[in-house]
């Protein structure tokens, strides 16, 4: 028997234009509407309560949320990305090795992560549908180059991989793989030193950070020396100041054409388009006033909506501000402090940060092992979720609308909107 409650919210929704986002959060809410009642209507699930037992009672007033949660989202078609979950059990846990650097594909089916030892690395891949063990794809040993980090492209078909010495490892992770499949290749590359690395969203460039350097290549002729050159050379500007002068965190605007990269105090905005001599680009310097980023408080996170409108930066004294990408006008947001709202509390570092995909939220991950939601018109603290493993947040991945995956020292952890 069809549940008359759930017929007259499908009909409602019938006369509603929705796009394909909004239409597969109506479903998914429908379908947790039917989860709850077990295919009940609300009569019978009253009765129930009213006989007296406490889980019915729950059941009913979990029915009754999820409904006003839904005929809401008819009214204002508005997904809200402020009820986000922490999952129980970690994606991936590590007893003894950490996890270096780690990667998510697109369509959220494969993790790729690279492993650290005293004595050696490896990189593995693991299904997310199923529960099969992760699988090594190589390994080396701690006495030759230092792999540092690891980026799907956007067909989500091969990753990258850098090391500490001039050479990229390209791995093809095929969706339905077989033992043997996965095919490694190395590329030389001119400058060594190489800690970070970016793809274009549109899959065709990669940026790769290293000390001193930004160094950009097509995808497609990867091969070709002469597609590779150097956006950003600070050897030529400071000598002394570019070892570690670039921090992580580079990101690319939308369309793939500019990128921003912090330079300590700077934001750098460089036009990926233009060939000429990357010395004295044009950067955004903070204000020392008021609460907005000092001079010497090193920029650590940058982070941009998915209209390139405003761009984010994190600082490791915990400040916070927003950039106007058109003016290169900054506004103070908000301070991360290890106790909230605590004006004794000490400031803590931001590490990674995104934007909600309504561009309503920042998503901050601090040294601290924590995940705080941002309003970023207001600056108000939404929600925060405190990670089992209290340790650095060294990585956060957005995954369609609905999924955030967070790494720290040994943990890979999932966090659902709900």
């Amino acid at each position: 028997m069809i549940n008359p409650e759930v017929q007259q919210l499908s009909e409602k929704a019938l006369k509603v234009n929705f796009n394909e986002i909004q239409q597969a959060h109506f479903d998914r809410l429908m379908s947790e509407l039917e989860a709850i009642s077990d295919g009940l209507g609300f009569a019978e699930l009253k009765a129930k309560a009213e006989a007296g037992s406490k889980e019915a009672l729950q059941v009913m007033r979990d029915y009754i949320t999820k409904k006003e949660q839904i005929v809401k989202f008819i009214e204002t078609k508005e997904i809200s990305r402020v009820n986000w979950e922490l999952e129980s059990e970690p994606v991936l846990e590590l007893p003894v090795e950490s996890i270096e650097a780690c990667d998510i594909s697109p369509d959220g089916s494969r993790l790729i992560y690279i492993t650290e030892s005293p004595t050696s690395q490896g990189v593995y891949v693991k299904y997310l549908q199923n529960n099969k063990p992760p699988k090594e794809i190589f390994a080396r040993t701690a006495n030759i180059a230092k792999m540092k980090d690891v980026k799907f492209v956007p067909d989500g078909e091969k990753a990258f991989i850098v090391t500490n010495k001039p050479e990229l490892y390209t791995a093809w992770l095929p969706t339905d793989v077989k033992e043997g499949d996965w095919v490694q290749e190395r590329v030389r590359l001119a400058h060594a030193k190489m800690h970070d690395c970016a793809v274009s969203p549109n899959g065709q460039d990669i940026l790769f950070v290293g000390d001193g350097y930004v160094e950009i290549a097509n995808l497609e002729n990867i091969h070709d020396p002469n597609r590779t050159r150097l956006v950003l050379n600070l050897k030529h500007e400071d000598p002394d100041r570019a070892e570690g002068y670039i921090q992580a965190g580079v990101c690319f605007s939308p369309d793939g054409k500019i990128a921003y990269v912090p330079l300590n105090e700077k934001i750098c905005r460089i036009d990926l388009n233009k060939n000429d001599n990357p010395i004295g680009l044009p950067t955004w310097e903070s204000d020392d006033v008021g609460e907005s980023i000092t001079q010497f408080d090193p920029i650590y996170s940058v982070a941009i909506t998915s209209d390139g409108e405003y761009l984010f930066t994190g600082t490791q004294d915990g400040q916070i501000s927003k950039w106007e990408t058109a003016t290169g006008k900054e506004m103070a947001l908000t301070v991360m402090e290890e106790n909230d709202g605590d004006i004794n509390s000490l400031t803590t570092a931001i590490q990674k940060m995104i934007v909600s995909p309504d561009n309503k939220h920042l998503i901050v991950g601090d040294d601290f092992g924590r995940l705080t939601f941002i309003d970023i018109e207001t600056g108000e603290h939404i929600k925060e979720i405190q990670l089992p493993q209290a340790s650095s947040v060294t990585e956060l991945k957005l995954v369609g609308e609905d999924t955030i995956y967070a790494q720290t020292e040994t943990m890979i952890h999932r966090v659902k909107s709900i």
